[in-house]
């Protein structure tokens, strides 16, 4: 059985050797900066804005427009004639 080098693929080193590509620290005064679209924006928006059921929407806008909505005003005009019409 023939062993090949392999020192020239993988070069041994002495100990505690740090090769010299390590990170250079940052020049002074530089920072890094980080730049968002406007697409991105819109997205983290949307996340925010809670999923909308357009069932419920429809039921809604066809009351609406039937005028069966009830709301507080509605209920309190009535009160107020019952009451006008009790005096």
């Amino acid at each position: 059985m023939e062993i090949q080098r392999i020192d020239s693929l993988y070069p041994i080193r002495k100990p505690g050797h740090v090769p010299n590509s390590s990170p250079q620290p940052p020049a002074a005064g530089k920072t890094d900066e980080v730049q968002v679209s406007a697409q991105a924006r819109l997205r983290s928006q949307l996340r925010a804005v809670p999923e909308i059921r357009a069932e419920k929407v429809e039921a809604l806008r066809k009351s609406l427009e039937s005028g069966s909505y009830e709301t507080t005003d509605k209920w309190s005009a009535v009160a107020g004639l019952l009451l006008d019409d009790l005096s």
